[in-house]
């Protein structure tokens, strides 16, 4: 809760807005590897984790299998949704679970549309966060598609060691589609 109230101050919330947020808020335990989202359900929430980890994984139907796309941790991308559902109200093609204990604030679309209209500051917050999560899905996708793996790892290591230090080994290998062996092999030589 530390964390958020000081990432709110560093945006330019009052602390009094901060602890309305955090009222309108609901606070939820998830246990390692649960579901907060299931594929299939439409995304209403706006996730911040406050503790733990979690994955998102997209699930290709032609293989019949998950695949890691994204990472959220409680000092790394706290934010989470799956926003092709949120925004488009679409069900999702994607599940998000923890890969540890965790506890999260959800907020519901309609408390965020409540606060974005009733707070400038927290609308402008709210934007500052869809376009930083933008341009990172971007950069990620870019590296993700362009670098030889081994150089991946070496740029996840060097600009998103958070990843690194906190997901278990199968689900970065997963990332990067490769096989957790060969992420081995990979680390070794890195």
């Amino acid at each position: 809760m530390k964390n958020l109230i000081n990432h709110g101050i560093q945006y330019g919330l009052s602390e009094d807005l901060i602890q309305e947020i955090n009222l309108n808020g609901k606070q939820i335990e998830i246990k390692k590897n649960e579901n907060i989202l299931n594929v299939g359900e439409h995304s209403k929430y706006i996730y911040i984790v406050i503790k733990g980890g979690f994955v998102s994984q997209y699930f290709d139907d032609n293989k019949s299998n998950f695949r890691t796309t994204a990472f959220h941790i409680d000092n790394y991308h706290p934010f989470m949704t799956q926003p092709e559902s949120y925004f488009s109200k679409e069900p999702s093609d994607t599940q998000i679970k923890a890969f540890k204990n965790s506890e999260v604030i959800a907020f519901h679309r309609n408390t965020i549309e409540r606060l974005s209209s009733k707070h400038k500051a927290f609308d402008k917050f709210c934007n500052t966060h869809i376009i930083e999560a933008l341009i990172f899905i971007n950069q990620i996708k870019s590296k993700l598609i362009g670098l030889p793996k081994d150089k991946l790892y070496s740029y996840l290591l060097e600009k998103h060691n958070p990843i690194t230090k906190n997901v278990p080994s199968k689900y970065i290998a997963e990332f990067m589609g490769v096989t957790p062996q060969w992420l081995s092999k990979i680390k070794r030589t890195s």
